[in-house]
């Protein structure tokens, strides 16, 4: 059961009994990780700085949160994404209960989603997955 200040951090209303338990093990995990961890000094630091106390949370879109390809798979896509580019089109797949993960994570953490795709796409994606940007 969650603090009285765990209740105040994450919204009312909220229960963890609804979470999936496999979230609540990677946020569990996630919790344990150093609130600044010590950078390279060869390694610029690519993340603006921070706009809350919170702990960011870094994701990585492709392959993490979506599978892309350009050929369609057997199942359903979840949207289909043009590249200003080149004027190709790739299928997207969500990966199973990413929006109640996505959803679970910005309560409790700073989300910043990377790939090394161009920001085109990734702003195709991100509009899909969190279209009220929460």
């Amino acid at each position: 059961e969650p603090t009285p200040e765990e209740i105040s951090f994450i919204g009312e209303g909220f229960r963890w009994q609804d979470v999936p338990r496999e979230t609540l093990l990677a946020l569990e995990f996630i919790s344990t990780l150093p609130k600044n961890c010590e950078i390279h000094p060869n390694v610029p630091n690519a993340l603006p700085p921070s706009s809350s106390d919170r702990k960011t949370l870094l994701l990585d879109m492709d392959e993490t949160l979506t599978h892309t390809q350009f050929e369609s798979l057997e199942h359903p896509h979840d949207m289909i994404v043009r590249s200003q580019e080149d004027d190709s089109w790739a299928y997207v797949y969500f990966r199973p209960y990413i929006r109640e993960f996505l959803k679970t994570c910005a309560n409790l953490f700073e989300v910043v989603c990377y790939t090394a795709a161009n920001h085109d796409y990734a702003d195709q994606i991100i509009a899909q997955l969190d279209p009220n940007n929460e």
